[in-house]
């Protein structure tokens, strides 16, 4: 049995009874350009991956993260400022990183999410196996406003689960989508009241966990074995969003 607790600037992690649970901080993709800080999260699902002991993982998102306003403070101090390319690729490539650990991932993972979420924050989701919001969530994508996308395998997932017509308008969607609308469109499996989203998590790990290991890891498998190509899409994504962002910026300072 492995040491599960953990506590960074940027996450936090420990055991609950038979399974593991990794809760994001405020600021997680941001504060994870920090290269330490970003090895200390992916060790962490590493440890998990290895603990028998652990039947699965919760992922909770930060409850009082900023959402829209974060991201647009971000990127206007980015054009402003004439800050480093660098810092939007460790950002992009911790997102790629964590998406390709969570859906590789030799244990059931369930996704939990409440307040303003980035559609970045639900790409994450899309890669795992079992989705919850809080009945409070809104999933905001202020990436369009800057003409870019989020960055987390919309375009691999989601027309998986809603088609290609349904993507398009989704991932080029500005108005805020509800947890109840994304319940409808198959994006996640339950809204859950806010009060109490970690017992109701909680409540459902604890039964995903009493069912046999072996069962949960093989539908996994198969379900995950047509996403061999992720790799290559998310590092294909990261190509065309730096793009998009270097043109940016150059029209900001000719501008």
């Amino acid at each position: 049995m492995k040491d599960l607790n953990i506590m960074s600037e940027t996450f936090s992690g420990y055991r609950h009874e038979n399974f593991a649970v990794l809760q994001l901080k405020r600021h997680f993709l941001l504060r994870t350009t920090n290269l330490q800080l970003r090895d200390m999260a992916l060790d962490f699902l590493d440890r998990i991956s290895e603990d028998r002991s652990a039947k699965l993982l919760v992922l909770i998102g930060a409850p009082d993260a900023k959402g829209r306003e974060e991201f647009n403070e971000f990127f206007r101090n980015f054009y402003a400022k004439g800050m480093d390319l660098t810092l939007i690729h460790r950002m992009y490539n911790v997102i790629s990183q964590l998406v390709l650990k969570l859906a590789s991932l030799e244990k059931f993972v369930i996704y939990v999410n409440s307040g303003n979420v980035l559609a970045s924050f639900l790409n994450i989701g899309l890669a795992c196996d079992y989705r919850m919001l809080a009945d409070n969530a809104i999933v905001q994508n202020p990436c369009i406003e800057m003409g870019l996308v989020a960055k987390g395998g919309g375009a691999y997932f989601l027309p998986k689960i809603l088609g290609t017509t349904r993507t398009y308008e989704i991932m080029l969607r500005e108005a805020d989508l509800d947890a109840i609308e994304a319940k409808e469109l198959g994006l996640v499996h339950e809204v859950i009241p806010a009060a109490k989203i970690n017992e109701q998590a909680f409540a459902r790990a604890a039964e995903f966990a009493a069912k046999p290991e072996s069962s949960l890891s093989a539908i996994k498998k198969l379900i995950s074995y047509s996403y061999k190509d992720l790799r290559e899409y998310l590092e294909y994504e990261n190509e065309i969003l730096i793009n998009i962002i270097r043109l940016n910026e150059l029209n900001c300072h000719l501008g």
